[in-house]
């Protein structure tokens, strides 16, 4: 019986920025993986704090959350077996 591995995968502002979303994705189904769902997602403020929580009250955390809302994000489930 094969194993089915399962990934998630976030491409970020700044990647999104550069138009590197295409060869990112080139590579994923490159790699035998299909991709089961996509979405992609402009986040809130409060989405922002809540992903990198656990770099609240650190020095950068501000310009981060910024940072994490300058574009969007692409997401998805890819899986292979």
């Amino acid at each position: 019986m094969k194993t089915l591995q399962r990934t998630l995968a976030i491409i970020k502002p700044d990647a999104v920025a550069k138009n590197a979303t295409g060869d990112i994705v080139s590579i994923i189904l490159q790699n035998n993986f299909h991709i089961v769902g996509m979405k992609m997602l402009q986040l809130t403020q409060e989405q922002a704090e809540g992903f990198y929580a656990v770099h609240a009250g650190k020095g950068f955390f501000h310009s981060l959350c910024k940072f994490s809302r300058a574009d969007q994000w692409w997401c998805w489930h890819s899986k292979r077996t």
